[in-house]
């Protein structure tokens, strides 16, 4: 992927130690929480959580295939 795939937008890898901040309580997000359903073999649903304010962060379908 090159730095310029997002219309204009340059992409750069977040320099070492930087950690981001949840975008609802502001605190430093140095963990998240994540929820899982089913079983991994054919399909697992995961929700990734804040763990300081418990605000939805993303949710991903991870298929095993």
């Amino acid at each position: 992927m090159s730095p310029k795939d997002f219309d204009g937008m340059v992409v750069e890898e977040a320099p070492k130690g930087e950690i981001p901040k949840c975008p609802f309580c502001s605190k430093q997000l140095d963990k998240v929480w994540i929820k899982k359903k089913g079983m991994g073999i054919l399909e697992q649903k995961q929700i990734i959580m804040c763990p300081y304010c418990k605000a939805f962060l993303g949710y991903g379908v991870f298929n095993a295939r």
